[in-house]
């Protein structure tokens, strides 16, 4: 989740629109480090990510990244990252893929397409401009595109003066669904019981869940090309001196991990599931989070970590329904009799799977989570593998009935979920 940062003299570069509201003018600005004088840190880990059990046979670029000041805290408010594959890696043409989340063919700009990236060996954003006449041609990230605390979002403030975060984006998504260049990605969030309670009131009303990290991107058959991947984020300001950072990050390995699997899913009437969870059979696997999404309220929930390959049984509870709300908060209320049920009777969820070669949820900046500016450090590569993937038309008592994620039943739940999610701002 991007942290809000205390405006001070030596901060305002982070910001592309003060609080002008865009009447115009900007104030003076002062560039120096944030947060002390060792400045924020940035760093980048590639992997490979499996990404067959959403379009068969495929292989992706798995990144990480973490731009974080020195209390672990997204370093800027807004800015511009791009990165560059070795030779031979190439990001694909999506013009003919049709978006999950617009239901039209891809043209970039946070759509899950590649723009005008497609044919060359870069994945980037493009620099803020508020001028309509003068606007960047799409691409893969476009203007909403940042690099924060832990993951690339579409999360760049702007002269709206509005406060982004997952579940509240300009893009009118939850977060960026996973992977980009693929018609069937899906959104990945982290919710309770493995996160904190976040629909109590005390946290903002659209607020989906905690960033998981990672950004893949589907490139077909593969493999996935190996080399030195580079990341350079640039932040910009309209009266003062840009700053750039950069990363560099090598995949040395190309082989893919076995996807999870999930079995034995059973809902128990009250709002709750039970299941299986069998990790990557893959002895890189540390560990491996199990997600489900409501897709009528738009809440995610997580269960896990579960460590190692071993399979184990996992339960999303009765009662971690929204019960409270930004007008009434209610802390803890989902241990009260204010609660309400986990997945309501009659609604539509699904339920999906990780596996990580690397502490995905250890490294998480949620709150109470990981607060150190260098998280990645010591991470060689970082491989994923998505599987056990189910959509489930409506939640009633009895053992699920999975059904195929690849229709048009599933796709457009999904869009109505980021609806839902969006709706509690009002």
């Amino acid at each position: 989740m991007k942290k809000l940062l205390v405006i001070s003299s030596i901060v305002a570069s982070a910001i592309l629109a003060d609080c002008t509201g865009g009447a115009g003018t900007n104030p003076s600005v002062t560039t120096a480090p944030v947060n002390g004088t060792n400045g924020p840190t940035l760093e980048f880990v590639v992997g490979t990510a499996n990404t067959s059990a959403l379009d068969p046979g495929t292989v992706g670029l798995n990144t990480v990244v973490s731009f974080r000041q020195s209390n672990g805290l997204s370093a800027f408010l807004a800015d511009t990252p791009s990165i560059t594959g070795p030779a031979g890696f190439t990001v694909p043409d999506t013009s003919a893929i049709i978006s999950p989340y617009t239901g039209a063919p891809m043209t970039g700009d946070g759509d899950g397409g590649s723009g005008t990236d497609a044919l060359t060996n870069t994945i980037k954003g493009a620099v803020q401009t508020q001028d309509p006449k003068n606007q960047p041609k799409p691409t893969t990230f476009g203007q909403t595109g940042g690099a924060f605390s832990y993951g690339f979002a579409p999360l760049n403030s702007d002269q709206t003066g509005a406060a982004y975060y997952p579940g509240n984006t300009p893009l009118g998504i939850s977060d960026y669904w996973q992977p980009f260049y693929s018609g069937n990605a899906v959104p990945i969030l982290g919710g309770p019981p493995a996160y904190p309670f976040i629909y109590d009131g005390t946290f903002p009303p659209a607020f989906a869940g905690f960033s998981q990290g990672f950004t893949a991107f589907e490139l077909g058959a593969g493999p996935v090309t190996t080399g030195t991947y580079s990341l350079t984020v640039n932040v910009a300001s309209s009266n003062a001196g840009a700053l750039s950072y950069a990363a560099q990050s090598t995949l040395a390995n190309p082989a893919v991990m076995a996807a999870p699997s999930i079995s034995a899913l059973a809902q128990d009437g009250a709002g709750g599931l039970t299941g299986t969870v069998t990790p990557s059979s893959d002895p890189r696997t540390v560990e491996t989070l199990v997600y489900v999404a409501d897709l009528n309220t738009g809440d995610n929930y997580t269960m896990g970590p579960f460590k190692g390959t071993a399979a184990a049984a996992f339960t999303l509870p009765d009662n971690l329904g929204s019960c409270g709300s930004s007008s009434s908060p209610k802390g803890g209320c989902q241990n009260t009799s204010s609660a309400t049920p986990t997945i309501n009777t009659g609604d539509s969820y699904f339920v999906i799977a990780v596996s990580y070669d690397y502490q995905a949820f250890e490294l998480s900046s949620y709150p109470g989570g990981n607060t150190s500016a260098t998280p990645l450090n010591g991470i060689a590569q970082a491989d994923l593998a998505i599987g056990g993937a189910s959509f489930h038309a409506a939640y009633a008592r009895g053992v699920a009935s999975v059904q195929d994620i690849h229709t048009a039943a599933f796709r457009n739940a999904l869009r109505k979920m980021s609806l839902a999610r969006r709706a509690r701002m009002h």
